[in-house]
């Protein structure tokens, strides 16, 4: 099963309501009333790939997110309504599961979602569906979310490109661990050979796709098909140092579904399809490990501030390229056409950088420099 990075396990949370009976108190006056919480009649329904009892990974990740903007926004613990461990072809019956739960916004947290997140929207027009890693989404009740993960990709690659250089092979490995099914799979791996060749113009990229998520025997002999093919660097896919903050989309979400006064809004709030980034705090990184040089340390922070700033992105017809030693780090921008790896002509010299839904859907093709060694 497709799932974002190689966070790949699985928890939830469970989250019951309990009724109990109570006394009868007379209604409290007009200026003892306390005003109800914003949050209060937004009901939060979201379908888990993984079991809601388990305490770590990739199903954890976007349930801590999920609770922690509730609290943040004042929508109370029991009105989150969760159906895991759900396969593609259970989609609907979830859905439906969570429609009788009188949920007004549904998140699916798995690309495989898609097909069957769409056909639930058309279903249930009245509720808002939220469908991670989409591409069917309408301009009514249903949106696509994801982020530009290639960002930090990006800045992983030049970290190799100085680390090739300083070992004086050019030839740098990429390990991929999930195969080109993976919708960020070309966007991770040319972001990558980009920023390689940023630090290193002469480094060329051996690639080798492993269709799995974990499985450490078949990273390691990938590596070492890799190590084989004459590469001095290799790196995997669960090297590149990105971090998604899901908070920062489930905030956005929740709070335009709490301003719709219709499901069928719910797009024209959102602004369309959520495709987080470095800029909004979506994408981060974790810190630079100690061996990195402080060559690859300053030309990172260089382009995390290109990025931010939106002077510059990663699929633009201009190219990075770094200069200088410790403490004198420069960069030039040069007009480069991007070409793929047959010499087609993808962004024109100087032209801007393709948009987040051309990259997830056309970017089926490596940019030059890559080598497909799988």
């Amino acid at each position: 099963m497709k799932k974002v990075l190689s966070l790949i396990l699985t928890a939830s949370v469970v989250c019951a309501a309990v009724l109990t009976g109570c006394a009868v108190e007379p209604a409290a006056s007009e200026e003892t009333q306390k005003p109800q919480a914003p949050g209060t009649d937004i009901v939060v329904g979201a379908i888990y790939v993984g079991r809601r009892t388990e305490t770590d990974g990739y199903t954890n990740i976007h349930n801590q997110a999920i609770t922690g903007v509730m609290r943040e926004l004042e929508i109370p613990e029991d009105n989150l309504m969760i159906v895991d461990n759900v396969e593609e072809n259970e989609i609907i019956e979830a859905v439906e599961q969570l429609a009788v739960e009188g949920c007004n916004i549904i998140f699916g947290i798995s690309e495989e979602y898609d097909f069957p997140m769409s056909d639930a929207a058309e279903m249930f027009p009245e509720i808002m569906f939220c469908s991670l890693g989409g591409f069917l989404s309408n301009d009514k009740n249903l949106i696509d979310f994801y982020g530009s993960v290639y960002q930090a990709s990006y800045l992983a690659g030049i970290n190799a490109g100085y680390e090739s250089l300083a070992i004086g092979n050019n030839d740098i490995g990429y390990v991929y661990t999930w195969g080109d099914e993976d919708t960020q799979s070309y966007a991770c791996v040319n972001a990558f050979a980009l920023g390689a060749m940023a630090s290193n113009p002469d480094a060329v990229i051996h690639l080798d796709m492993v269709h799995v998520w974990e499985d450490d025997e078949l990273l390691v002999n990938a590596s070492n098909h890799l190590a084989s093919c004459g590469c001095g660097v290799i790196y995997s896919h669960r090297d590149v140092f990105s971090v998604i903050n899901w908070s920062v989309f489930y905030e956005t979400a929740l709070k335009a579904a709490m301003n719709c006064s219709a499901a069928s809004d719910f797009f024209t709030e959102m602004g369309g399809n959520y495709y987080g980034n470095l800029t909004d705090g979506f994408i981060n990184t974790e810190p630079i490990t100690a061996g990195a040089s402080a060559q690859a340390v300053e030309a990172i922070g260089i382009t995390e501030s290109l990025i931010e700033s939106g002077q510059w992105d990663v699929f633009s017809g201009t190219a990075l390229r770094f200069t200088g030693n410790e403490g004198s780090v420069t960069v030039s921008q040069v007009a480069t056409e991007l070409e793929d790896s047959e010499g087609n002509t993808i962004v024109e010299a100087g032209a801007p950088s393709l948009t987040e839904a051309i990259i997830r859907v056309y970017m089926n093709y490596f940019v030059d420099g890559v080598i497909d060694e799988t």
